[in-house]
């Protein structure tokens, strides 16, 4: 093989550091973060406030799950059962496994268990003048000495904010309705101990005055 020309080498090693040596060179300026903060202030507190301002007026219009007058009383029963999709196990008092408490595929009904029956739900519109006028009156009546759940549907939250009955009323959200299947108000929900079942009444407030 024919041996490279020392001179040559020496030349091409000039050129490579030479390059690298003189190539112009970029200094980085970054900008103070206190600095940049302070030129952003007046942007962030604008775009600050018109969020505020947007979630205020989303929860003043803020309503619950849509449902109609019924227009006849009735009532009927929901079954709470169902089936367990994976083993229970069981544990003693010192957190050590003892084998499995109640196996796949058993039926468990909740009711069953519950030695403290909850509040009933009174699920009705604030904003039907009837359907309020009625639940005022279970409050002085049915709910004179016990405590319920009073839960709005279509009422935006700015109307019920108007009374006391409204201030105190949640929202009825689309998992409560599908559970309890209510379309129709007002629908009081209720925990019967003595079928181990989920009652509701519906009630037609006109008719029911």
């Amino acid at each position: 093989m024919k041996e490279e020309h020392p001179l040559f080498f020496k030349i091409l090693v000039f050129t490579v550091l030479s390059s690298a040596v003189f190539a112009k060179t970029y200094s980085i300026v970054e900008k103070n973060f206190i600095d940049e903060v302070m030129e952003r202030k007046p942007l962030i507190e604008k775009n600050a406030k018109e969020y505020v301002k947007k979630l205020k007026n989303d929860a003043q219009n803020m309503s619950g799950e849509s449902t109609i007058s019924a227009t006849k009383s009735y009532v009927y029963y929901i079954d709470p059962t169902y089936t367990l999709e994976q083993d229970i196990p069981k544990y003693n008092r010192y957190g050590q496994y003892e084998g499995v408490l109640y196996k796949k595929g058993t039926q468990v009904n909740p009711i069953k268990f519950i030695k403290v029956i909850p509040p009933d739900i009174v699920i009705f519109n604030p904003c039907d003048p009837d359907e309020k006028s009625f639940v005022q009156k279970l409050r002085t009546t049915r709910y004179k000495d016990k405590h319920f759940l009073a839960t709005s549907t279509m009422c935006k939250a700015k109307d019920l904010v108007k009374d006391d009955l409204g201030k105190q009323a949640f929202i009825l959200t689309k998992n409560i309705k599908e559970k309890f299947k209510i379309k129709e108000t007002i629908s009081i929900v209720s925990v019967d101990k003595s079928v181990n079942k989920i009652k509701v009444e519906v009630f037609n407030a006109k008719k029911s005055k």
